[in-house]
Formats: C-alpha cells, sequence, structure tokens
C-alpha cells in the first residue's frame, strides 16, 4: 500500500493532487496550535517525503483561513512523550521539522 492511503493524520489532511504533487492542509481547530500530536504527524510527513522520489512539490495551507499555525503548546509538551525523536547528529523536534522541507531537493 502506499503511503497516502496508510497515513492516518488527525491534525494534517493530505491529498495527492498529482502524482508529483501533494497538499496538506493544517487542521488543528480552533487556530492550528503546534502540539505533540501534530508534530509526530509532520514528522511522519517529512520523513515519507525525504525519501519519496516522486513527490517534487507540497503545498501547505490551513483549513481555517484566518490561522496558518499558531504557536507551539510547550505545556502539552512537558506532559507528553518528546514529539519528534531525531536521528543521531541531526536536529531536534520543531527545528528539525520545519528545516526539513527548506534542505529539500
Amino acid at each position: 500500500m502506499s503511503f497516502i492511503r496508510e497515513f492516518k493524520p488527525t491534525q494534517l489532511t493530505l491529498v495527492e493532487e498529482s502524482p508529483v504533487m501533494w497538499r496538506v492542509t493544517f487542521d488543528n481547530p480552533p487556530v492550528n496550535v503546534i502540539g505533540p500530536d501534530l508534530m509526530r504527524e509532520l514528522k511522519e510527513l517529512l520523513t515519507e517525503l525525504e525519501n519519496n522520489d516522486t513527490v517534487n512539490v507540497v503545498v501547505f495551507d490551513s483549513a481555517n483561513p484566518e490561522f496558518f499555525l499558531a504557536h507551539y503548546a510547550w505545556r502539552q509538551t512537558r506532559r507528553s512523550p518528546r514529539p519528534c525523536p531525531a536521528r543521531q547528529g541531526t536536529r531536534r523536534g520543531w527545528t528539525s521539522s520545519s528545516g526539513s522541507p527548506s534542505s529539500a531537493p
């Protein structure tokens, strides 16, 4: 099965617009607060994209027209396990996830 079919996020929507273009919609009402669950989902998606030789374009948008992303929910993080374990020698957490698209070929 393909990643598109197996990926079951709760705070993102992933649509294959074409074989080379995916659309990712942030959907964590009311204002797309960044928390551990969103981080896990984003990390899983970005890991797939790093290893995917077909997708060339990823468009990120928001289900809420008034907010793209709000802020990182530090209080949720303290109560939850580390959201994004990093590979040895790489950045951690939000820095790692947010930097990945900028370093993509």
